[in-house]
């Protein structure tokens, strides 16, 4: 192998620190552009920040505490009020600590001294996923390649070191992008937590069960459909044995990531703990090293640590994605997701018992099922392209990926690296810290209750970060307003009065003033912006979505306590404009014709003049958001100077849209509330609306959907009984229903339920916080209900879900493919509970009392007819 130094392109897929001879080093893995992995020891001097000032008692201090403290006075710092900082650096993070807290005792300020040294070194090196470097190679002994003393002094993108690299550059100046490989994994145990067989699936190995011996087939199937792949069945004589087969194929395999449902809290918590059990090496990572398993506490998740690999659960990147499952078990999110896929053939009570006949009785299927938990796994993460995103999060903020979902830490990264280029530092988490308060939210034009027609919906398109981007909505520009220590213009009486576009400073309806040159976030959003329009453009929808994920997380973060430049006075400047704006454009479209019906963050609800014909609905709307976007910049550029980035666009429209008042009520009641009070209609309930949603290029829609906003329909803690009551006659309701048949369908739900039909959707389905033996004895239902489970049923483990019906004789639970019959549900109690309640709720969007009529119809005395 060669001596000299030669170019790699690698991607960056472990980052770890270690003291090594007293020294602290950082260690980089990953995968090299041919495919080989890699390692890298870099050595680096842990750092934090001090005023330039006390340097002299720093320097005693390190004397007195016996430190190897250097003081770097060649370099320029500053902190973002401009005083002059020493970086000073230690050998390794041990002194670092020692010297930070002996400082902190003294009430001296530090900057930096609280961020971990992995994170020190990618803001000093901002190494994105994939990176060039140079270095001299030499043989590896776990890993293929190593280098040793190496420079990362030629990262790619050195002047934009936190963008995604493009990779078309990259494969035009060294081959196409490093490969990143990705295993997923399932387990099965008996009870008392042996191993019985360990899955294995990815590219590009061949799908593999390692399994007891059970005298199966090395192919299973032995004649595999075409849709389903056979996979190769490794048995072994023991427990020992199978996780000594398990580690020599994993390290054959040598993945860069390892995935799979609820992966580190139960299968490689489990593995990690038979292998120590039973004294098989857990080498399982690109090191000698144990792997090691580290339970959560407090905030802090469990941790499964594999030098040079990286464990990443599927679940949790599931969580923490846009859109809710009502359960997050591996079946129901592939069956939501894929549409087809796992069966939920085994009821959680009684899975284990399930899964020990199965065992027992065909092996071969059990492997099959531990197997489809693996493959099921990719698909998922295929299918919503988590990992994708995952990597993009990744190169956007400069993270390491294990970090790369985390917002505070994502933020911070990137903030810090960009401060750093200025030559600023920042401070602890606990010092300068802006005054935090709650945050008001976004701003309501309280609704008008009542059924519309034809409702008209514009929306700002990114109204949070486009704010940020035009009112410079910035923690340094804040800063340097603050400290500036700013006077009032002659002639204003508050700063909440808008300045001269001559005077340095912004200042947001809260008071708040922003410098107009030298924020961060505005720049960055401008460039996030220009990216994930090329990334659309490109068709890399992953790409784009991370770019908008995480520019909308930003006034959240600065909203949050747990980030170091979060204020109060930055959210509320958010807010502040955002509420500006949207009732400045309430008065814009009032003053159009348009009749504003309610308005909420970032949308404005119109009724178009009468005399508007349906097919000019689109146009209508179309030119008026234009004209909107051209008024909006002149008063932006007349009042404050600036140049607007903000759009709103014609999004959708309702007909019909209703909007339920704050007062359950007949439609009749409505009518004559508003004759008595001389008023065209009162408060509705905010957030909250049922109407059919047309495109606005092809309305009427023939693809028109229903839409629920804030109602029972959506919410999870009704029945889907009731759920389903209220989408359908909500839709009776929008097509013109009569009378008769809005309740002959209630009707028939009811005989329906009386016979038993759709019992599925009477099952009341409630999570455990806790075991049902640790409530107190006047538990909620569903306590109770999982109490008579566990009497009856002796599950595995304690309940931690519980699906249940009402009773005559209060909640009972189910308990499907037990052979145990069905509990009776007690008809007058849905009645009454769930579909009474939601046909309230929307009774106003009729012109007569639906309500009533099913509340005589199905009063306790029964007197009255439904049809009166």
């Amino acid at each position: 192998m060669s001596s000299t130094q030669q170019d790699f392109f690698a991607s960056l897929i472990y980052i770890r620190s270690r003291i090594l001879q007293g020294r602290e080093h950082i260690i980089l893995q990953g995968r090299l552009s041919d495919g080989r992995n890699y390692g890298t020891v870099q050595p680096y001097r842990p750092r934090f920040f001090i005023p330039a000032a006390w340097k002299s008692l720093a320097e005693e201090q390190a004397s007195r505490l016996q430190l190897d403290m250097t003081a770097h006075t060649e370099e320029v710092w500053h902190n973002m009020a401009g005083t002059s900082l020493l970086r000073i650096s230690f050998p390794h993070i041990r002194q670092l600590q020692t010297m930070h807290r002996s400082l902190k005792q003294e009430s001296i300020p530090c900057y930096e001294g609280d961020i971990p040294v992995t994170q020190q070194f990618l803001i000093d090196h901002p190494i994105p996923l994939f990176y060039r470097f140079r270095g001299v190679p030499v043989p590896g002994e776990r890993v293929d390649i190593r280098f040793q003393g190496v420079d990362l002094v030629d990262i790619t993108l050195e002047e934009e070191p936190v963008e995604a690299i493009d990779p078309d550059s990259a494969r035009q100046s060294g081959g196409g992008l490093p490969e990143i490989r990705t295993l997923s994994l399932d387990i099965e145990t008996t009870r008392d937590g042996k191993i019985l067989c360990i899955s294995l699936s990815g590219k590009p190995w061949n799908d593999c069960v390692l399994m007891l011996d059970r005298g199966l087939a090395t192919l299973y199937p032995p004649d595999p459909p075409h849709k389903e792949p056979g996979f190769s069945i490794l048995s072994y004589a023991d427990e020992t044995a199978l996780l000594n087969g398990f580690r020599e194929n994993l390290l054959t395999m040598d993945p860069d990531i390892i995935t799979g449902w609820n992966v580190i809290s139960f299968d490689m918590a489990v593995i990690l703990r038979r292998m120590d059990q039973l004294g098989v090496p857990g080498d399982l990572g690109r090191s000698r090293e144990a792997a090691l398993f580290t339970p959560g506490r407090d905030d802090f998740p469990d941790m499964a640590d594999l030098p040079g690999r990286l464990v990443i659960d599927a679940m949790k990147l599931q969580r923490m994605s846009p859109g809710h499952f009502d359960s997050y078990s591996l079946e129901h999110v592939a069956n939501r997701l894929l549409g087809t896929g796992k069966t939920e053939k085994f009821q959680s009570h009684s899975k284990m018992r399930e899964l020990e006949l199965l065992w027992d009785e065909n092996p071969g299927e059990f492997a099959r099922y531990c197997m489809e938990d693996a493959r099921l796994v990719l698909k998922i993460l295929d299918a919503n392209g988590l990992l994708e995103i995952t990597f993009q999060r990744s190169r956007l903020c400069g993270t390491s990926l294990s970090r790369s979902w985390a917002s505070i830490h994502s933020f911070e990264q990137l903030y810090i690296n960009r401060l750093h280029r200025m030559g600023i530092a920042a401070a602890d988490e606990d010092s300068e810290r802006l005054e935090m308060n709650e945050s008001p939210g976004g701003t309501i034009i309280f609704p008008r209750s009542g059924t519309a027609r034809r409702v008209l919906v514009l929306d700002f398109k990114g109204l949070y970060p486009s704010i940020i981007r035009t009112f410079q909505v910035d923690p340094l520009a804040h800063a340097q307003w603050r400290c500036a220590g700013a006077a009032l213009p002659q002639g204003y009486a508050s700063w909440s009065e808008h300045l001269p576009d001559t005077s340095p400073w912004i200042i947001s309806p809260n008071g708040a003033g922003f410098s107009r040159t030298g924020g961060i976030l505005p720049e960055l959003l401008d460039r996030f912006y220009e990216y994930r329009e090329k990334a659309k453009k490109a068709g890399d929808a992953n790409a784009a979505y991370a770019y908008k994920i995480l520019a909308n997380s930003f006034y959240g973060v600065l909203g949050s306590p747990g980030c170091r430049f979060a204020g109060s006075d930055l959210a509320t400047s958010i807010t502040g404009f955002a509420r500006e704006i949207l009732y400045w454009s309430r008065d814009r479209a009032e003053e159009h014709g348009f009749q504003v019906i309610y308005g909420d963050t970032d949308s404005l609800f119109l009724i178009p003049p009468e005399d508007t014909a349906d097919s000019e609905l689109e146009p209508r709307g179309s030119s008026f958001a234009r004209w909107l976007n051209t008024e909006l910049a002149d008063f932006i550029r007349e009042e404050y100077g600036l140049v607007s980035r903000l759009e709103i666009e014609f999004e959708s429209i309702f007909a019909p849209l209703f909007i339920p008042p704050l007062k359950s009520v007949s439609g009749q009641e409505l009518r004559d509330m508003l004759e008595s009070a001389g008023l065209d209609a009162p408060q509705g309930r905010a957030k909250s609306y049922a109407g059919i949603a047309h495109e606005p290029a092809a309305f009427p829609s023939p693809d028109a959907r229903l839409v629920i906003k804030g109602m029972e329909a959506v919410r999870r803690d009704w029945t889907g009984l009731a759920r389903r009551v209220q989408e359908d006659v909500l839709k009776l309701i929008f097509s013109s229903a009569s009378r008769e048949a809005i309740l002959g369908y209630i009707q028939s739900t009811v005989e329906g339920m009386e016979k038993q039909e759709n019992y599925q959707q009477l099952i009341i389905s409630r999570r455990l916080s806790k075991p049902a033996s640790g409530y107190r004895e006047s538990a909620p239902p569903h306590v109770r209900a999982a109490r008579i489970a566990e009497d009856r049923i002796q599950p595995d483990r304690p309940l931690k879900k519980i699906r249940y019906v009402m009773t005559g004789e209060g909640p009972r639970p189910v308990f499907p493919g037990e052979n145990i019959p069905l509990p009776v549900p007690d008809k007058q109690w849905y009645i009454q509970k769930q579909i009474l309640p939601v046909l309230e709720s929307i009774s106003a969007a009729v012109d007569w009392d639906l309500h009533g009529s099913c509340m005589r119809r199905y009063d306790p005395g029964g007197q009255m007819d439904l049809w009166q």
